[in-house]
């Protein structure tokens, strides 16, 4: 106890009645009771493959979508370029580094900021496989905001991570049209 009867929190999570200081969290009580590590943890193996599982099933999801764009991008260059380029005896590497992927890049900055903003906001392969993991293992930006949201009710909170989100989103998109104007201009 402090001077003058106030509880000192910061010595006392712990109120008088058996419950956690709202004030200092349940972090806090569950520490002072011994129930909680305080010192930092690196991530273990399974919490290393659970991030790998989710980034797995997530390359899953996006795959044959980005498949689809990079072939029609294929699809979109001449096949006088490769014929000219193999006249002038291109290897098919050398083919590939000088001729299709100069002409491929613009597609595959879509594809990359696509992949992005997606990976940004992806909320349904996490929830479905882990619900965000054990202690936060894999929580995303979405996950937490959802989380805020729904399940804590602090909906200010939650839609405020929502606008952090959009502007992650608004940020990876103008750097790729940032990109393909500085590569249009030279």
């Amino acid at each position: 106890m402090a001077r003058g009867g106030e509880r000192d929190v910061h010595r006392d999570p712990v109120g008088a009645d058996g419950r956690a200081d709202t004030g200092r969290g349940v972090e806090a009580c569950a520490a002072h009771r011994g129930r909680l590590l305080t010192a930092p943890r690196r991530p273990g193996p399974r919490r290393r493959r659970r991030r790998r599982a989710t980034a797995a099933r997530r390359s899953g999801v996006g795959v044959p979508f980005n498949t689809t764009i990079l072939y029609s991008g294929l699809q979109d260059i001449p096949a006088e370029i490769h014929e000219a380029a193999r006249l002038d005896g291109a290897g098919p590497v050398a083919a590939f580094r000088h001729v299709t992927w100069p002409l491929l890049r613009p597609v595959a900055g879509v594809v990359l900021v696509l992949g992005a903003v997606y990976t940004l906001r992806a909320l349904d392969v996490v929830l479905v496989l882990t619900g965000g993991g054990p202690a936060g293992a894999t929580e995303t930006l979405a996950t937490r905001a959802y989380e805020l949201s729904f399940r804590q009710f602090a909906f200010g909170e939650g839609a405020a991570m929502g606008n952090v989100l959009i502007v992650l989103s608004l940020a990876f998109a103008l750097l790729h049209l940032r990109a393909v104007r500085r590569a249009r201009d030279t």
